[in-house]
């Protein structure tokens, strides 16, 4: 006799087997924090150790300031000049400054040219107005001031050399277009501030309101020169050079500078 279970396995087959209870997992450990990055520490400024370096001279800013410029720059230097392959950055003047007030001023000449632009060329000025402003009130000893291809150097930077440098006799700052004769109004309407200045080279900015404005700063000072520059890079022998030129102002006008007769003077 066939039983109710053997005829539904006959007709539809075996039931299934009950499936395996699912095996009790231990339940996940939280995420554990990610470790902190070690603090990083500020980098300390070097010391001079210099007391008798009066010329501080630098050619190379790749070879010749990593490491040892607090050797050449001390408390005696008076001048600090760099030349044909340096890169003057805001980094670089903040690593001066952080030499101390003590050091920064006895500076009497700081002096930046910048005369290469061939395909080798290891030269320029990135320095910002905010930095050269610092760099003004932290050198009120200046005579003179040369920042060649400055580009971000406007009327603010004028004015700060202006008041923290009363001693101030000659300002170079050429390569940038920004300074729109605002700083020679104030000069012309302010007597007392920079009264040593006898020579200022600017950037020819070719703006009627510049030029009128450098006119009459000059008409009101009349022991001053102004030198526009004008500059252009040109290909020669296959390389570029920088090209320079340059017109005077005085007392409101172009002044042109009698050349010294050299043979008369000495038969006079």
């Amino acid at each position: 006799m066939i039983t109710r279970a053997e005829s539904w396995a006959h007709t539809h087959g075996s039931p299934p087997e009950p499936a395996a209870p699912a095996p009790i997992t231990a339940p996940r450990p939280p995420p554990q924090p990610l470790p902190l990055p070690p603090p990083q520490t500020k980098k300390k400024p070097l010391k001079p150790v210099c007391e008798v370096q009066a010329y501080a001279h630098f050619d190379d800013s790749r070879t010749d300031w990593v490491g040892k410029y607090h050797k050449v720059i001390g408390y005696s230097t008076r001048t600090i000049h760099f030349q044909y392959s340096f890169k003057l950055t805001d980094d670089l003047i903040d690593e001066i400054l952080a030499l101390s007030l003590r050091v920064t001023k006895n500076f009497r000449i700081f002096r930046f040219e910048h005369t290469d632009v061939s395909y080798t060329a290891h030269s320029g000025n990135s320095m910002t107005s905010k930095t050269t402003i610092r760099l003004a009130k932290a050198c009120p000893e200046l005579r003179e001031e040369t920042l060649q291809n400055c580009g971000a150097c406007n009327d603010a930077v004028l004015l700060a050399f202006f008041a923290h440098c009363p001693k101030l006799q000659t300002l170079e700052l050429t390569g940038g277009r920004l300074i729109d004769g605002s700083a020679f109004d104030r000069l012309t309407a302010t007597p007392e501030l920079a009264r040593s200045l006898k020579l200022f080279q600017l950037t020819d900015n070719n703006d009627r309101a510049f030029m009128k404005s450098m006119k009459a700063m000059t008409k009101a000072r009349p022991r001053m020169k102004v030198t526009l520059v004008s500059q252009s890079e040109i290909k020669k022998w296959g390389d570029w050079e920088l090209e320079t030129y340059y017109t005077t102002y005085k007392m409101g006008r172009e002044f042109v500078e009698r050349p010294k007769d050299e043979y008369w003077d000495y038969i006079w």
